[in-house]
């Protein structure tokens, strides 16, 4: 006589199990790193994520614009981004180069991911080191990254020579100037020979409605544009008492005639900048070779003729002339 299995007992099937096993079903335990590691995988990978729902806060939905007046926060690969253009623009302004330990001093950070990034940027051939002396510089290779990308002005160091030609001329710090989202942006800088010539840095940024250069890179934008642009800086900046839109306009429209300027630097305290616009977005982008005055050295002259006359010397052999506005 066989013997029928016996059905599962009540107990087996409260416990979630149809087969009628003894006991919950044990968990797969995964180990403490591996998990830490598919974490961070789901984290970082938007495809492992589940889709957001309304009002989920652990998982916002990316097409949600961040507050306005405020960065959105940046993730870690973005991060590293950021810390690989503040290290280069640090360098850029080194001529004999850092070590790891100056380097994270300069940019607080710690000498561990310091020593990770500029390894990284080394092998890349971003940076070279100087094995007597343990200094690291920008190689050719990162000067030469876009160049040829770039307008002629540009790629043949024609702005370039017109700084150093300025810098030495008017003895104060000549810099050039683009146009990054709402601010001015210093690309590049020379310092004047004037023991009162400002010091400036690379990358250094301020808001296009705080310097003169600004006002003439809002310019470029047109007159259907730049209104809008001054009145999201407005609202961006509600708190400050000494916005004024029409003055501000005021000035923009004077750019857009004259096509140079002459009012705050923005970047340091009491300078003046002398401003001339050297491009606009049909020749790439928009850029502004300015002279920084301190208050305590107002020149005597008007720079504005010196402006057009390194820029005429450096670029008349490539046939470029300086953008026409307010046509």
């Amino acid at each position: 006589m066989t013997r029928s299995p016996s059905r599962p007992g009540r107990a087996s099937r409260e416990n979630g199990d149809p087969f009628g096993h003894a006991g919950p079903r044990k968990e797969r335990r995964v180990k403490p790193d591996l998990a830490f590691e598919l974490l961070s995988e789901s984290e970082s990978d938007p495809r492992q994520r589940p889709p957001a729902g309304p009002g989920d806060p652990a998982h916002p939905s990316p097409q949600a614009p961040a507050p306005r007046g405020k960065k959105p926060k940046l993730g870690g690969k973005a991060r590293n981004v950021r810390r690989v253009v503040e290290l280069m623009n640090l360098l850029s302004d080194l001529r004999q180069g850092a070590t790891t330990k100056e380097i994270s001093e300069s940019l607080s950070w710690p000498q561990s991911s310091t020593s990770d990034l500029v390894g990284v940027l080394t092998e890349v051939g971003l940076l070279y080191k100087t094995h007597a002396t343990r200094r690291y510089r920008p190689t050719a290779l990162a000067s030469c990254l876009g160049l040829g990308a770039q307008p002629d002005i540009v790629g043949s160091g024609a702005l370039s020579r017109a700084m150093r030609a300025l810098a030495s001329d008017t003895g104060h710090s000549a810099v050039l100037v683009g146009k990054v989202g709402l601010d001015a942006q210093i690309y590049a800088w020379v310092r004047g020979a004037s023991q009162r010539a400002v010091e400036l840095r690379t990358g250094d940024q301020a808001p296009l409605h705080e310097t003169a250069i600004g006002w003439l890179l809002l310019a470029t934008l047109g007159q259907e544009v730049w209104p809008r642009v001054l009145r999201r800086l407005r609202a961006e900046n509600a708190a400050a008492e000494n916005f004024d839109v029409h003055g501000l306009s005021r000035r923009v429209h004077q750019c857009e005639v004259q096509r140079t300027i002459c009012g705050p630097a923005g970047f340091v305290s009491r300078c003046t900048a002398w401003g001339l616009l050297v491009a606009d977005e049909a020749l790439g982008e928009p850029l502004v070779l300015a002279v920084l005055v301190p208050e305590a050295c107002a020149p005597r002259v008007d720079l504005t003729a010196k402006l057009q006359q390194a820029f005429a010397a450096e670029t008349n052999d490539l046939g470029v002339r300086p953008p026409p506005l307010g046509q």
